[in-house]
């Protein structure tokens, strides 16, 4: 849903209309490789993680001609696995926290767009950015780029997590739909 209308009172915008945006997240990740001392026995090994997640905020949108700007607050979902399995890891099983996110859109002209997320949770008190840039194909479909980072305590060390990857965009009245595939 998107607030267009300028002349609505402040006052309605900041109590009235709180909840006009809402946002629902479900993806899966999976973590490169890499080598960890194990708290269990001590030796070197090659691990690898898949991290699954979903995210379901509320929050306000408004929108000024070609900017819409964004804020969402709400809880986060984590089923976090490694393999091989290290029962004495910090960080893997399923993990509840809150949430909030803030979003900045720009339409550059009716065939590009550009936007910005800043996020945290209290999830390994994770925040992170991401930006992405798209070139709208078709009236609802656009084509571009995601690049983000991410800061985070994985139970081993502090992590920082970059990623580049391509972007399918299919976007509605009522929201979108955004499939990354990347590195």
């Amino acid at each position: 849903y998107r607030t267009t209308n300028p002349e609505l009172d402040p006052n309605a915008l900041a109590f009235g209309d709180v909840f006009k945006a809402a946002s629902i997240l479900l993806g899966i990740g999976t973590s490169a490789p890499r080598s960890v001392t194990t708290a269990q026995t001590a030796q070197v090994v090659e691990v690898k993680g898949q991290t699954r997640f979903a995210d379901v905020l509320a929050g306000y949108q408004w929108s000024q001609g070609d900017l819409t700007l964004k804020a969402f607050a709400g809880a986060s979902f984590v089923v976090d696995t490694v393999s091989p399995a290290d029962p004495n890891a910090t960080w893997t099983g399923t993990f509840e926290g809150a949430k909030i996110v803030a979003e900045a859109w720009y339409n550059i002209n009716p065939s590009l767009w550009t936007a910005i997320d800043l996020n945290y949770t209290t999830i390994a008190q994770t925040y992170g950015a991401r930006t992405r840039a798209g070139w709208r194909v078709l009236p609802h479909w656009s084509i571009g780029l995601d690049a983000g980072a991410r800061r985070f305590d994985d139970g081993y060390e502090n992590v920082l997590a970059a990623r580049i990857g391509a972007l399918v965009r299919y976007e509605w009245a009522g929201g979108e739909v955004s499939l990354i595939r990347g590195h």
